[in-house]
């Protein structure tokens, strides 16, 4: 396979958290690295953005997942003490795991944080009201605090990440679609709209774009259409950053939800994560409707202090596994080829480590 000047040592499609961090890691290990993404980078269009993103260690999901955390935190901490500006990038204000008393939620976040060595405490549902003001559990809920969780800023994260991978030699281009990757030769051929690329390998991180490019995984993959809100609380104060930690919670009810405190623009960050729309395309994801932000809203009327009403909606894509683990692997037949994708609502926080 004859390839110019132009070519890459690999090629990587998709500059989100991912693929900005794989291209960081592989220009410095000394290859030449070309970077391609369909949309604007950072962009608003796939799953790394939305100003505030969850980093927690207490992981109910399970202990396995303990060093890719403990990898990214001290990478993003890295990346953001150099920085002009240290501080910017990853914003420490602890963790809460909230359920009922019989929560797996909570159970599972103890489990985590015990068998990994991990500093955490539990707190009755009145002991969380006592120690964070904003909240109003009350009996019927226990909690797990973790002091080292906080949230990320993803634009400037990836911003961030960004600019070490093209300071380390990568070349990052924008606005390029990609409509094939094939195994060619000793390599691979990348078919996209600013041309073909011949390249030693490459790496698809293309979030749920990823299928399309991979038919092989197009089945186990599933892209979920994923509704967020930004609501106001009665005492803003009570849900800042110094004042409120990132959050987990299982309420009487069943809901699953999240939230993180205001940043950089007003409001809590609320979301739930058992409503998610299934199978859906992700250039055709359809805007927030009206009605959306009630859970939301809800919510932080109720735990939170009281809430004034919405002060905006947004959706994003999430490409889930049949496990809700990540696929990294080499692409079926293909051994230059290889696929980070279905990270199933992980990925951002372990970008660094995954990368």
């Amino acid at each position: 396979m004859a390839r110019t000047t132009a070519d890459p040592d690999v090629l990587v499609v998709g500059c989100g958290a991912a693929g900005a961090a794989t291209a960081h890691r592989l220009a410095r290990d000394g290859h030449e690295v070309l970077v391609l993404d369909r949309h604007g980078v950072p962009n608003a269009v796939g799953s790394s953005h939305g100003r505030r993103r969850i980093f927690r260690l207490a992981y109910h999901e399970g202990a396995t997942y303990l060093p890719l955390l403990r990898r990214s935190l001290a990478a993003w901490r890295a990346l953001d003490s150099r920085r002009a500006a240290p501080g910017a990038l990853f914003r420490r204000t602890g963790s809460l795991t909230v359920g009922p008393p019989e929560s797996d939620l909570v159970a599972g976040a103890r489990e985590t944080c015990a068998s990994g060595g991990v500093d955490h405490e539990v707190l009755p549902g009145d002991g969380v009201d006592d120690r964070f003001p904003a909240w109003t559990l009350g009996e019927g809920y226990r909690a797990l605090y973790q002091p080292d969780g906080g949230l990320l800023d993803p634009e400037r994260c990836l911003s961030a990440l960004v600019r070490e991978a093209r300071a380390a030699g990568a070349r990052v281009r924008a606005n390029v679609r990609v409509d094939a990757v094939r195994a060619a030769g000793g390599g691979v051929r990348v078919v996209s709209s600013a041309g073909t690329y011949e390249a030693g390998a490459a790496v698809v991180a293309a979030g749920p774009w990823t299928g399309a490019l991979v038919p092989e995984l197009s089945d186990l993959l599933t892209v979920k259409r994923h509704v967020y809100a930004r609501v106001g609380a009665t005492d803003p104060d009570r849900v800042a950053p110094d004042a409120c930690p990132v959050f987990v919670v299982e309420t009487r009810d069943g809901q699953h939800v999240y939230g993180l405190p205001a940043h950089r623009t007003p409001g809590v960050k609320v979301g739930r994560t058992d409503t998610d729309e299934a199978g859906v395309d992700p250039s055709r994801l359809a805007r927030p409707a009206p009605g959306e932000e009630r859970d939301a809203v809800r919510f932080v009327d109720e735990f939170l202090g009281g809430a004034t009403g919405a002060l905006g909606v947004g959706a994003c894509p999430v490409t889930d596994s049949p496990d809700g683990g990540y696929v990294v692997d080499r692409a079926p037949g293909a051994e230059r080829i290889v696929v980070a994708c279905g990270l199933s609502g992980h990925g951002f926080k372990t970008a660094p480590a995954v990368g």
